[in-house]
């Protein structure tokens, strides 16, 4: 004998359908009232006991259910919609947030830049280099002085439509140093890992170069620690590798650094 399991749909609020079966089967006053109604009009042409009449009292019932189950699904798709359009509004100002977070950030960074440039400048012990970028960053500067003006404007309704187009001007270019800065911050993430790499293997290869040089070992005596040399380096990198890799500067969502993975390094 073969098991049948029955399998139930789930409850759908937003299906007319659905929701006719829900108010039929609530059995209130309504549905009852029209469960008589119908019979009333199957005995009235003598079809009390037949199949005609038992439809005609089925009708009825669900004549009257319709309205209602249409009004109810009709409630649930709009309350639906209306959860789906706050997701959605919160997932912009969640955005929104996170860039302006970002632009914080930046700015922050920036400004803390200046300061230490304009310190050394002022010790005298500030080159072309740091000239030139502390130039940018007065310019920088000016240009977040003037979108902080643009932006209260624009708060209290004065802004036109050239203020407008200067503004989304100066958070492109706002965009553009965050986005530098990020590539900046992960390629020196980078540098540190590759730094770290070249130390251990150059410690190596002095260690290497002491014990061939050391004429009173024997050469198996040389082998076996060349060996539990190169195992304990190679231990030493993928220790590296993995302590960079859990680096949230090293990773794809931090910014559109071309590589975003740590090249592995293995001594033979």
């Amino acid at each position: 004998m073969v098991a049948i399991t029955a399998t139930t749909t789930p409850f759908d609020a937003k299906d007319v359908n659905d929701q006719v079966n829900k108010t039929i089967s609530q059995d209130g006053l309504l549905m009852r009232m029209a469960k008589a109604k119908g019979e009333q009009y199957a005995a009235g042409r003598g079809l009390s006991n037949s199949s005609i009449g038992a439809e005609a009292s089925q009708r009825a019932i669900v004549d009257a259910a319709l309205p209602i189950a249409s009004q109810n699904a009709g409630q649930a798709w709009k309350s639906d919609e209306n959860r789906i359009d706050r997701g959605h509004q919160l997932t912009m100002q969640g955005n929104q947030f996170g860039h302006e977070k970002g632009m914080a950030n930046i700015n922050a960074q920036l400004q803390k830049e200046r300061d230490q440039l304009l310190h050394k400048n002022s010790l005298g012990m500030l080159d072309a280099e740091g000239l030139l970028r502390l130039k940018e960053l007065g310019a920088q500067s000016e240009y977040q002085k003037e979108r902080d003006q643009l932006l209260h404007k624009n708060s209290l309704g004065m802004l036109d439509a050239e203020g407008l187009l200067r503004l989304k001007e100066l958070d492109n270019q706002n965009k553009a140093s965050l986005d530098q800065l990020a590539q900046q911050v992960v390629a020196n993430t980078h540098g540190m890992y590759m730094s770290t790499v070249d130390k251990a293997v150059s410690s190596y290869n002095d260690r290497y170069a002491a014990v061939m040089a050391d004429n009173t070992m024997k050469a198996t005596d040389k082998e076996k620690l060349v060996n539990n040399m190169k195992t304990e380096l190679n231990s030493t990198l993928n220790m590296y590798q993995q302590m960079y890799s859990n680096i949230s500067t090293i990773k794809p969502d931090w910014t559109k650094f071309p590589s975003a993975s740590l090249p592995g390094v293995n001594v033979k």
